[in-house]
């Protein structure tokens, strides 16, 4: 779980905010959860779908970033159409990923990759998920 820096919505002090992902049957899900040392106030957020862009930098920052890979083998209107479907994308974007296949696809979180690979395999679209490593 990654850590993200907050004020407690109680008495405004700095505190470690505890933030994650994981993969559902509805989604990807994010959670948010913290007891303030110094009130001890106590918040637990959670919901499916994209996380805030606080929460998803701190994840990425802790936890690295994973790219989604299809192979040369994998039929590209099977995968362009089930990433339309999931991702909700416009025609335009639409283009601009299938102009990726096959290869290197998309960038995020471990849970967001997993997700979008285990959507393609339901459709029996081979998908990997991989860590880009850090240049040294």
């Amino acid at each position: 779980m990654a850590i993200l820096k907050r004020a407690c919505a109680n008495c405004r002090r700095e505190i470690d905010v505890h933030v994650g992902q994981r993969v559902t049957d509805r989604g990807v899900a994010w959670s948010v959860a913290y007891t303030c040392p110094h009130c001890g106030a106590t918040i637990e957020e959670d919901d499916v779908g994209p996380a805030p862009p606080d929460v998803r930098e701190a994840i990425l920052a802790a936890d690295g970033t994973y790219e989604l890979h299809l192979p040369s083998s994998m039929e590209p209107m099977r995968a362009i159409k089930v990433l339309r479907e999931a991702l909700k994308l416009s025609l335009e974007e639409t283009a601009e990923y299938r102009k990726r296949l096959p290869g290197a696809l998309a960038t995020g979180t471990h849970a967001e990759m997993k997700w979008l690979a285990t959507r393609l395999q339901q459709d029996q679209v081979s998908a990997t998920v991989t860590k880009i490593e850090a240049p040294a």
